[in-house]
């Protein structure tokens, strides 16, 4: 055991190195290793409305044997408008119970298939034995009456949890125990019925609503737990073991993740209180993640609106099949994320994009499994602007827009469910990529200003709600003026022949240079070849920049050879590319690095291609500074 001398020893110096990082913008609130360490909470800033339903849960963990016995009571307030004679239960973990069901990847049974699953003993409804019934992830629970609009009843329900050896969001390896949607949670209803969609084994099949929680967990002393919410107890029980109590208002998950080797450092945003939990190998990367994460966390209050609760923690898992995965108040980030990330990059962007999803997911809710784009690709827009706007860097990486997919209309569209994408590739390429790109469009249509406005009235009308696309579009147009439907693919798909592919080499397009012009949207292909520069785009990131070009055939017929020359005007240098051919109805992107400031784009420079309309061929760019 470290004496205190030398602990405060380490503190001191952590603290340095963290102050150095963050700046005067965040203060250092302690810096710990082992035990769950109480610290002052901040008081305020926390939603204050009680829920309609509010989760006791007691559960005792046994690491020895990877099962929790667990007891959980929902108090439920029938806030809907019809009466209910039955209820249903989402039993996630269920979905492990079997090689053929499990979501989790091979790579995470690192010593072969074992199941987990949940087990429901005895299920009451205000005290009296219910009827229930399990079919693979759904409960389904058999009321002794019905429940009219405006009751209320209390529910309760014994169980044990079995924890499958797996390296994932619900699994345990080396220790550490990650135990996301592991306990049995009300099913949505809503104007559709019940959703009951089973687990997928593609991107995040959740769907809930916002509850209040007071968890109570016993585990071995030894053990450092991060949790969703405050910690408002901890009390020794006996020599081995501890219990720890944690409240959360209005959230639409609880997550855990325990183990006994983490350390803990940690930061005060405001009056929230920022952790980052690591392995003590991994010390520069966890530092390194809570400086992003305060600062994300502090720009996207500011752009969208203010994060409402006392605390937000990252915490390093060893985790297959995911970079990171969010839950309220809490990101699980891959250990194998971890090593040699102490810069910025796609470290940061990876970090970036999981707090966003504390404001697209964890406030405003939405289908995961019906709509995945809702959030994920707000996840993706949000991150780029923070590392566009807070760290002068280009969006490159993991869960960003890399622009390497092509999109054809004739497949997976960016607004279908989990149940029409084949694999992860298609889910990440239409759900993340394209999905970005609608965001990406409406602000070089709309501008920035309107976009953050959309944007900020979507968060502010539907936080501790779900929200759906039709929701969307109905706050965009009221705040907009006008009808932006068109924006929007999944609402007012392309035909086939309007999809363009998109090549290799396509960057992340963050900043529109110059709106798209009449010519570049109309509906009839005019006869002949006919060339558009149909998006320009001009990165700036540190003392580099990049245009990104991409150069379109919107004619019916295919174009020959012809050359694409970028000039910049404050020094005449010019760059040019020949492109031997370009069918109709496609498009080529390409890159180019400089530094550019002003300039135009000449596409088919030399008349090469005689084209119905040669009118549309240049098209000029200019830095822009984003305050």
């Amino acid at each position: 055991m470290r004496t205190t001398r030398a602990r405060l020893s380490i503190m001191q110096t952590i603290a340095i190195v963290v102050v150095a990082l963050l700046g005067t913008a965040f203060s250092l609130v302690n810096l710990w290793s082992g035990g769950v360490g109480i610290g002052s909470e901040p008081s305020g800033g926390s939603p204050s409305v009680s829920s309609p339903r509010q989760y006791e849960i007691d559960a005792t963990l046994d690491p020895l044997t990877r099962t929790v016995r667990g007891q959980s009571t929902l108090s439920l307030t029938n806030d809907k408008s019809a009466s209910f004679t039955s209820l249903f239960f989402h039993l996630y973990p269920n979905a492990f119970a079997q090689v053929e069901t499990t979501p989790a990847p091979v790579s995470a049974y690192d010593r072969g298939f074992q199941p987990g699953g949940i087990a429901v003993f005895q299920v009451t409804v205000d005290g009296q034995l219910t009827p229930s019934e399990i079919k693979g992830t759904q409960l389904r629970v058999d009321l002794p009456a019905p429940i009219k609009p405006g009751q209320t009843v209390r529910l309760q329900m014994r169980w044990t949890l079995t924890v499958p050896p797996a390296a994932y969001r619900f699994g345990s390896k080396d220790g550490t125990f990650m135990l996301g949607n592991w306990y049995p949670v009300l099913a949505v209803w809503d104007d559709q019925g019940w959703h009951l969609d089973e687990y997928a084994k593609i991107g995040d099949p959740f769907f809930s609503e916002v509850a209040d929680y007071r968890v109570r967990l016993c585990v071995p002393t030894y053990e450092v737990v991060a949790a969703t919410g405050v910690l408002e107890q901890e009390e020794i029980l006996n020599s081995q073991t501890k219990r720890l109590t944690f409240k959360a208002e209005r959230v639409r998950d609880f997550a855990l993740v325990v183990s006994p080797d983490l350390q803990v450092a940690t930061v005060l945003v405001g009056q929230t209180t920022v952790r980052s939990y690591f392995y003590p190998a991994h010390r520069a990367a966890g530092l390194a993640a809570l400086t992003t994460a305060a600062q994300a966390l502090d720009y996207y209050s500011q752009r969208f609106g203010e994060y409402p609760y006392q605390q937000f923690s990252l915490v390093e898992v060893p985790m297959e099949g995911f970079a990171g995965m969010e839950y309220p108040q809490l990101t699980m980030l891959s250990h194998r994320q971890y090593p040699g990330a102490g810069t910025v990059g796609d470290w940061a962007a990876l970090i970036a994009h999981e707090v966003a999803h504390q404001w697209w997911y964890g406030l405003v809710g939405n289908d995961q499994f019906a709509e995945p784009w809702l959030d994920e690709a707000l996840a993706v827009y949000s991150a780029q602007g923070f590392m566009r706007d807070v760290l002068s860097w280009p969006v490159s990486g993991g869960t960003t827009v890399t622009g390497k997919a092509k999109y054809n209309s004739d497949r997976q569209r960016v607004g279908q469910p989990l149940s029409a994408f084949r694999n992860q590739r298609d889910y990440f390429t239409y759900i993340y990529n394209q999905g970005a790109q609608v965001w990406a469009e409406l602000e070089r249509g709309v501008g920035r200003e309107l976009t953050d406005q959309i944007l900020r009235q979507y968060w502010h009308q539907y936080r501790y709600r779900n929200a759906t696309t039709r929701n969307l579009l109905e706050v965009a147009n009221s705040e907009a003026g006008r009808d932006l439907t068109d924006f929007f693919p999944l609402v007012s798909p392309a035909p086939v022949s309007q999809v363009n592919e998109v090549v290799p080499q396509v960057v992340p397009e963050s900043v529109a240079v110059q709106p798209a012009s009449n010519s570049q949207t109309q509906e009839t292909k005019p006869a002949g070849p006919d060339l558009v520069i149909k998006n320009l785009t001009l990165l700036n990131y540190r003392e580099r920049s990049r245009l990104v070009i991409q150069v379109a055939n919107l004619g019916n017929e295919p174009a020959g050879e012809f050359q694409i020359i970028a000039e910049e005007s404050t020094n005449g240098r010019r760059w040019a590319k020949i492109i031997s051919s370009l069918a109709p109805g496609k498009t080529y992107t390409y890159s180019l690095d400089g530094p550019f400031s002003l300039g135009r784009i000449m596409v088919d420079a030399e008349d090469q291609v005689k084209e119905a309309d040669e009118n549309n061929n240049v098209r000029e760019y200019q830095s822009i500074d984003y305050p």
